[in-house]
């Protein structure tokens, strides 16, 4: 990236050309939306060499080509292409670094408030103009100082428009370059140790990746042992019972449903999930309480069980109904002691 305008656009007064030195010339803060125009058009050139790259693969030969030139020549192009790419996506990512919030906060905003401040210094300033009329110093006269590479040549000017204030201005020329070399150091650094850096995220994200895995596994585990012991502890509710075929239908459905919920499908919409989850929470629920009225019912049931014991009992044997049930008078007492002598006589 080139020299970077200044927010109201200043540039430097002929004679002061910054391209004709080595060290490029500091101007003000670069404005977020020719930031953003660069970033694009850097994206946009990646995209471009992409899809160049894409189509020359596309166009190899299936075999290799007779023509030993035309298969260098192929071959070059590729790699060619290949570096583009790689030179154009690190330049990419190095203007994306100078979006960050990172670079705004360390470098871009101490930049630009140290340029602040000389303005504001300079146009409290009287100063004498090239034709020797003395007026207030002006932003477009501090981008003139800071436009000037050469040291010793930025004395002489200032000392020529500010007198013996230049001393101030100059002390607001040297912070300023030492903040705008630490934010191009930071971006030489950055592209520097781009590769080094990538690596670093990568590894990062694989531990993370790994991590996240380590705690499915362990989160699945856990889940199939509670669903196992559930079963075992209670096989009335959550295992088959032999005979109930409807029973062991519905239990299935209800595990199906449930997994579906939980681990999701391709083909499971969302308004189909929100359903599940409603009949899930709805039926976890009310399963307490449907226990609680089963087992209300079991004991219900065993108490009249119990009565019924007890009236079966208490009822007459069954030569005692038979006999009254034909019609045989029962005898006293005494009627049976006399039919028993006559027996014997």
């Amino acid at each position: 990236m080139g020299s970077v305008a200044s927010e109201t656009g200043t540039e430097p007064k002929a004679g002061m050309d910054a391209t004709k030195v080595d060290e490029p010339a500091v101007t003000g803060p670069l404005k977020a939306p020719e930031l953003s125009t660069e970033y694009a058009k850097v994206k946009t050139r990646v995209g471009q060499l992409e899809k160049e790259l894409t189509e020359l693969k596309a166009r190899a030969p299936a075999a290799q080509p007779v023509d030993e030139p035309e298969r260098k020549a192929f071959v070059e192009q590729i790699s060619t292409l290949k570096k583009q790419v790689e030179e154009t996506s690190g330049a990419l990512k190095v203007v994306a670094y100078e979006h960050s919030d990172e670079y705004k906060t360390k470098y871009e905003q101490p930049f630009a408030e140290a340029w602040r401040d000389g303005v504001e210094l300079v146009s409290r300033l009287t100063m004498t103009d090239s034709e020797g009329n003395t007026r207030k110093g002006t932003e477009n006269d501090f981008g003139v100082i800071m436009s000037i590479t050469d040291d010793e040549k930025a004395v002489e000017i200032a000392q020529e428009m500010f007198g013996s204030n230049s001393f101030h201005v100059l002390t607001e020329r040297r912070d300023i370059i030492k903040r705008h070399h630490a934010r191009r150091r930071a971006l030489q650094d950055y592209r520097d140790n781009l590769g080094e850096r990538e690596k670093a995220q990568l590894e990062a994200a694989n531990k993370q990746q790994e991590q996240r895995e380590a705690q499915h596994m362990q989160a699945v585990t856990t889940f199939k042992r509670l669903n196992n012991e559930a079963v075992e502890k209670f096989p009335q509710y959550f295992a088959p019972t032999p005979g109930d075929d409807k029973g062991n239908e519905l239990l299935e459905r209800g595990f199906k449903e449930a997994d579906l919920a939980f681990n999701g499908s391709p083909e499971l919409t969302t308004e189909r999930r929100i359903q599940l989850h409603s009949a899930i929470r709805n039926r976890a629920a009310a399963f307490g309480r449907l226990v609680h009225q089963l087992k209300s019912k079991d004991t219900q049931i065993a108490e009249l069980q119990k009565e019924l014991g007890e009236i079966k009992a208490s009822a007459p044997d069954a030569g005692q109904v038979s006999r009254e049930v034909s019609g045989t008078k029962r005898l006293t007492a005494e009627e049976e002691i006399e039919a028993a002598a006559t027996r014997y006589r």
